[in-house]
């Protein structure tokens, strides 16, 4: 269950081959586009998201004038698309996935995996959580 291939199915990268692709995209930076799509499919208000990622209202401005995020900002946009869409492919429905990310969980010390997944270990955590779910373990 790699977070990162969810990530480009979620916003519909174009079918490329795999991780060294992935990369390449991430480093030309994603078009602003694709995050209009990621808060469109899971219904994520924009300041919501621009916050998970580390993108203040000006930036988040800047870059739509732009038309593209810089590297560090299209990762981070991927690692959220690849955890909703991690989290509705273990719970089989986009709104409870919507619902369990935007959620505080006992798991994650109380916190959402939405606000956990603000930094890589944090993302790999909300990642493990959804991986013991899709086992059957008590998570």
């Amino acid at each position: 269950m790699d977070y990162r291939l969810q990530g480009a199915r979620v916003l519909e990268l174009p079918k490329r081959s795999a991780i060294a692709d992935l990369i390449e995209a991430i480093q030309q930076g994603f078009r602003f586009e694709v995050f209009t799509v990621l808060c469109s499919r899971y219904g994520a208000p924009r300041q919501l998201l621009a916050d998970t990622i580390g993108v203040s209202q000006s930036t988040l401005n800047q870059r739509e004038r732009d038309g593209r995020f810089n590297e560090p900002e299209s990762d981070r946009l991927l690692r959220v698309a690849g955890l909703y869409g991690v989290a509705e492919s273990v719970v089989r429905d986009r709104a409870m996935a919507i619902d369990w990310m935007h959620t505080p969980n006992r798991g994650l010390g109380g916190h959402t995996p939405l606000a956990y997944a603000k930094s890589e270990t944090g993302a790999r955590e909300v990642e493990y959580l959804l991986g013991r779910i899709a086992h059957g373990i008590v998570a």
